[in-house]
């Protein structure tokens, strides 16, 4: 996926109430299993490294998203 529509489908979300606007107080790696990336909507393969967040925002729900998008979001 193109990373300017990843940050633009991102913001989006954000701005839409979707993804919590705070930090995220824990993140962990974990095997890509087929779920869907909580910020882009993706899916991370079983090939990939998942990134799972826990955010104090919307009952401490986890979030995944693949790795590759987190150097690159600048």
């Amino acid at each position: 996926m193109d990373l300017d529509v990843v940050r633009f489908v991102i913001r989006r979300r954000v701005e839409g109430g979707l993804l919590p606007h705070g930090r995220m107080m824990k993140v962990q790696d974990a095997p890509g299993g087929g779920q869907m990336c909580d910020a882009c909507g993706a899916n991370i393969t079983s090939d990939q490294i998942a990134m799972v967040g826990t955010t104090l925002e919307g009952g401490r729900r986890t979030r995944p998203f693949p790795r590759p998008l987190l150097p690159d979001l600048g």
